[in-house]
């Protein structure tokens, strides 16, 4: 009898591409948005949102940035993309978010694939991007902030000469998450596996091996 053709060997999935992600609140009131974050996080400079609102500069929907703040000397720049709005994001770019700047506000995480986020248990959420909180110096963070995983960065009113130095900062907590897991580096690459498990099913156990036999005595 003729013998059968083996089935082609599955194709591998492809890594994730495109630049890290960095994602920020939609509100106005956020010290970091769309208005201003390309600003900040590429050169360190801050406008509030009220002053760009005010001179009637566009909201862009996205932020293709090109950071060279807290990086090595002589190492090329970093790209990140910058958005508000994850509506329409797939498992690729979910696993290319880097980090996530928050408002203060639980509702900024509604339809997000992380267990508990949206009603305020963050703990899935911030294992897998960093969290970040920009705020002034001188306003109380709100409480649901405070009990939540992230790094925060104080901005001192009248004095944004001292705005670089803190999104230098920002920058290196960024970093250090993403070395801690692996995750260092331009793209998707090796760094999706630990995100992988948590975006789809995020409430799967992790499955270890089952123990071997104890040895006859």
């Amino acid at each position: 009898a003729p013998r059968r053709a083996a089935k082609p060997a599955p194709k591998p999935k492809p890594p994730s591409s495109g630049p890290p992600i960095i994602i920020v609140p939609s509100a106005a009131t956020a010290r970091l948005n769309m208005y201003n974050a390309a600003a900040f996080l590429e050169r360190g400079v801050f406008t509030p949102p009220d002053a760009c609102m005010a001179a009637a500069a566009p909201k862009p929907p996205t932020a293709l940035i090109s950071r060279t703040l807290a990086l090595p000397d002589g190492a090329p720049p970093k790209r990140y993309l910058v958005t508000d709005d994850a509506s329409k994001f797939g498992k690729d770019e979910w696993r290319r978010v880097a980090a996530v700047v928050v408002g203060g506000a639980a509702w900024q995480f509604k339809g997000w694939p992380f267990k508990g986020a949206p009603d305020g248990d963050t703990v899935s959420l911030f294992s897998a991007a960093r969290g970040l909180y920009l705020h002034y110096g001188d306003d109380a963070p709100p409480a649901a902030v405070k009990a939540w995983n992230v790094a925060r960065f104080a901005l001192h009113r009248g004095e944004r000469h001292r705005d670089r130095s803190v999104a230098a900062a920002l920058w290196k907590a960024v970093d250090e998450f993403l070395a801690a897991r692996g995750r260092g580096g331009r793209g998707g690459g090796g760094r999706g596996r630990r995100l992988q498990r948590r975006v789809g099913d995020t409430s799967a156990p992790h499955r270890h091996p089952p123990p071997r036999p104890a040895p006859s005595p």
